[in-house]
């Protein structure tokens, strides 16, 4: 049976082998490994990328405006036939 203490080699304290750095004095006993390199990065999508939040340009007006006025074009029509 393998035990799951290690001796600090300053102080010789029995410490976890899953441990950081020694509790009783502080030495580092693990170095953290290096990140990969050909890792692909993450995309963290902030409020500034959404749809809702990105600033509105002639783009926008261009490609809604009229489907807003045909579907209010329509709605109008729709009360004026349901009127009669």
């Amino acid at each position: 049976m393998s035990s799951n203490l290690i001796k600090c080699p300053d102080c010789q304290k029995d410490v976890s082998k899953l441990a950081q750095s020694c509790p009783g004095c502080g030495r580092p006993l693990r170095v953290s490994k290096p990140t990969h390199q050909d890792d692909k990065p993450i995309r963290v999508i902030t409020t500034e990328d959404s749809f809702m939040t990105r600033s509105r340009g002639c783009a926008d007006l261009i490609i809604y405006g009229p489907l807003i006025v045909g579907f209010i074009f329509c709605i109008g029509l729709i009360k004026d036939c349901a009127g009669r």
